[in-house]
């Protein structure tokens, strides 16, 4: 289970061995990493590189540091998730059934929005779907707005526009 340790790029190579076992669930997620020491003997290497590596998985979310208590292996989730590091954990089933979950949930709630929304409402998605067409065709458009961070207000829903200026909507799921 435990390959040796070559004496070149030593630390890339624990970081690598320690990311195979996250992913393998040799540690689990939530379960303590063994210690520097024990992971130094495991590997044959010096704490150096363990450190280093250890460093490396914490900085990208994989693992977090507990004073006095080691490290433990967090659990990686798909939302929210930038770091290239984190995506290689996640499996391509999840990606799959994030998507259809999101087709689910946004069909339907797009077609309750199209069946509870308000006269004004309809009159509001449209003037702010028709300023969204122009932020589409002039990048000086969206310097026209309230406040600067309202063209980061804008959520297409299938179409439906679900949150404007920070407000939600109530007819959205």
């Amino acid at each position: 289970m435990f390959v040796p340790i070559e004496r070149k790029k030593v630390s890339s190579q624990v970081l690598d061995q320690l990311k195979k076992m996250i992913k393998e669930k040799t540690f689990p997620p939530e379960s303590r990493l063994p210690s520097e020491h024990e992971l130094s003997k495991m590997f044959g290497v010096s704490r150096a590189p363990i450190r280093e590596a250890l460093s490396v998985l914490s900085a990208s979310g994989l693992i977090e540091s507990r004073q006095g208590g080691g490290s433990y292996v967090k659990r990686v989730n798909l939302v929210g998730m930038l770091d290239p590091m984190t995506f290689e954990m996640v499996e391509a089933d999840q990606v799959l059934e994030l998507i259809e979950m999101r087709i689910i949930i946004e069909s339907q709630a797009a077609s309750l929005a199209a069946l509870r929304r308000t006269d004004e409402e309809l009159i509001e998605i449209k003037e702010s779907l028709e300023a969204f067409k122009k932020t589409i065709h002039s990048c000086e458009e969206i310097a026209h707005v309230e406040n600067e961070n309202s063209c980061l207000d804008w959520c297409g829903c299938a179409g439906f526009f679900c949150l404007h200026k920070g407000k939600v909507s109530n007819y959205t799921l």
